[in-house]
């Protein structure tokens, strides 16, 4: 287990979450501000990077990870961080298994995209 200093999480990311509404003229999705969390936002590193390159995710260059247990869902939670929006590319995990830490690799979304 690593020890992490609570001074390490000092980005403010906030969790959305998407919601789909059925209204007459079809279904509109939009995503709402779930909470804002204490996270470290961590560049993957060469032997990350190399690693999504292989199953084809180039454009992975970070992970975040959140201090405590955070659940989360691939298509349907994504997250702001400095006015940049950023999506999941693999499912939340916790790495010790003791709910310390969940971590998450991600994307950046282009605006207008998904």
């Amino acid at each position: 287990m690593t020890i992490v200093n609570a001074g390490q999480y000092r980005h403010r990311v906030t969790i959305q979450k998407r919601t789909k509404t059925e209204t007459y003229q079809g279904v509109t999705e939009v995503w709402a501000d779930v909470e804002t969390r204490w996270a470290r936002v961590v560049i993957v590193g060469t032997k990350g990077e190399a690693a999504f390159n292989e199953v084809g995710l180039p454009e992975v260059k970070n992970r975040i990870i959140f201090r405590g247990s955070v659940t989360l869902a691939m298509k349907d939670h994504r997250f702001e961080w400095k006015s940049r929006t950023f999506e999941m590319v693999e499912p939340a995990r916790d790495p010790d298994g003791l709910g310390n830490e969940t971590t998450v690799a991600i994307r950046e979304v282009v605006r207008g995209g998904s």
